[in-house]
């Protein structure tokens, strides 16, 4: 984890500092299980907020 930390900012920050937007998105409840009651137009609904994060990187919480 530390490595990949260091290699991001080596490689994907430019030389000449600027913003950089990090996000995290819970996703626990968003795969396939039995209690997953999503529809098609919530997985759109839930494509629209990741676009208007607008991060550069987004990285996912509580992956089982």
């Amino acid at each position: 984890m530390k490595k990949t930390i260091i290699l991001l900012f080596m490689f994907v920050l430019p030389l000449q500092a600027q913003e950089l937007k990090i996000a995290s998105w819970n996703i626990a409840w968003l795969g396939s299980h039995k209690f997953n009651t999503r529809t098609a137009d919530d997985y759109s609904l839930l494509a629209k907020y990741a676009k208007q994060l607008d991060a550069d990187v987004i990285t996912p919480q509580k992956v089982n």
